[in-house]
Order: C-alpha cells, then structure tokens, then sequence
C-alpha cells in the first residue's frame, strides 16, 4: 500500500534485472514504476479514468466505433469523451491529444506500434 517503499523495491529489482540481463522483467518493472509515478501532471489536466482508457485507444489508432466495441459504450458516448478529452488536453485533434498524452506522462506509448 506504500507507494514509496514499492517504488524502492522496484527499483532495486530493475538494478538486479539490469546485471542479468533480464529485458523483460526490467521492462514490467518500468511500467510499474511510471504507473507509481505520482500523478501530479495527470490532476492537472482533469482527465478521468474513463478518458484515460479511450485515450490510451485513441493513441493506438482506433477509430469511435472501436473504442465503442472495445469498452462497451454506445458510440455517442465516445465522442462525448473524445469531446472532453480535446478540452482537456487543449488541443485540436485526436492525434494531438495522443501526443500530448504520451508527453505529459498521461499513458504509456503503446510498444507494440512501430
């Protein structure tokens, strides 16, 4: 439940998983670790939980109806999201507020994408 004593726990597993060499493990804990991050940055832009998810769908490229299938919400409501989410992030397009998301530290880059 601390978050400081996982951060340091995680951190000294990355250290260990760097001498062996063990990629995957080292690459779990960063997600770990940035997901621990304290959420400052995340506060200030307002974004729910719910606009987190559809933009971390955003940025791998899907399309309303997707992200509608994909979370099981009607289309409209995705939109309505999306709408929030541009507000939000201040910006003019969808893949701006990917952009932004990925820069402020809102989500994660998706790493399976080229």
């Amino acid at each position: 439940g601390n978050r400081d004593d996982a951060r340091e726990m995680l951190t000294e597993v990355r250290s260990a998983c760097s001498e062996l060499g063990a990629q995957p493990t080292m690459d779990r804990a960063d997600r770990i670790l940035t997901r621990l991050a304290p959420r400052a940055r995340n506060d200030a832009f307002g974004l729910t939980q719910r606009e987190l998810e559809v933009t971390r769908l955003l940025a791998r490229g899907m399309s309303d109806r997707e992200i509608a299938g994909e979370l099981h919400i009607s289309h409209r409501t995705v939109m309505r999201h999306v709408s929030h989410i541009l507000h939000k992030l201040n910006v003019d397009t969808r893949t701006a507020a990917a952009a932004t998301a990925v820069r402020e530290h809102l989500i994660e880059p998706d790493s399976n994408r080229p």
